[in-house]
């Protein structure tokens, strides 16, 4: 087997558990909703920007955030995006020096 041949599936595995950990997340949040609250709800609204949207006049009414609902699966997705981003080159580094220093004991 190739070095590439490994990355591949050193990065395919910590694509799976960050998938994995992202659907578990929002399930967490999902179940909590409905426990705490009776409600089903279909997803959680917040502001993502942190800010809430300014208006531009005083006479206007308060202008919605577009990003102020993400359903379930929507906001795993966003959750695994992120993680993805900042963590998925690192998991893999981290494992292949695992996986080198295995080798060298044995060898």
């Amino acid at each position: 087997m190739t070095t590439n041949e490994i990355e591949k599936q050193l990065k395919q595995r910590a694509e799976f558990q960050i998938r994995d950990h992202a659907k578990m997340i929002t399930d967490t949040l999902a179940n909590f909703c409905r426990e705490h609250t009776n409600i089903n709800r279909s997803g959680l609204r917040w502001h993502s920007k942190r800010v809430k949207p300014h208006k531009k006049y005083t006479s206007s009414p308060e202008p919605d955030d577009p990003s102020d609902h993400f359903d379930w699966n929507e906001l795993a997705q966003l959750i695994r995006r992120n993680m993805e981003i900042n963590l998925l080159d690192n998991m893999v580094e981290k494992k292949a020096k695992e996986l080198l220093n295995k080798i060298d004991l044995l060898g």
